[in-house]
């Protein structure tokens, strides 16, 4: 997966990119399933110039979806948790929606052939 990570008015820290990595990992880690060039994984973290919050936008691109999640809080730390925390149950979300379906498309397919077998 495709990481990009945006600032704007924060400067750019180890630390920091490395807890966006980390967090980026779980989020690659529920998406094994799909191929490594097909989800792309959008953060943009801002700073309100005149208060202490902070915004964190995720944008994550499916190939048959977009999952947006934007969180503010007043400390830096707090905001990138819980978007990332809002964007793994997205995710969890999807996952089941699409073996849902799945599992629909598989039953429809045997279905018939049960149907067969039953004929002679």
């Amino acid at each position: 997966m495709r990481t990009e990570l945006s600032l704007k008015h924060i400067n750019r820290t180890e630390s920091l990119a490395q807890d966006i990595l980390s967090d980026a990992e779980k989020v690659a880690g529920r998406l094994r399933h799909l191929k490594e060039e097909s989800s792309h994984l959008s953060v943009h973290i801002e700073k309100n110039p005149h208060k202490d919050q902070y915004y964190c936008w995720l944008n994550l691109y499916l190939p048959s979806k977009v999952i947006h999640v934007r969180e503010t809080m007043s400390t830096l730390s707090k905001a990138t948790t819980k978007a990332f925390h809002s964007m793994l149950i997205q995710v969890d979300k999807y996952k089941c929606k699409i073996e849902r379906h799945l599992q629909k498309s598989s039953r429809k397919k045997r279905l018939p052939e049960e149907d067969d077998l039953t004929e002679e």
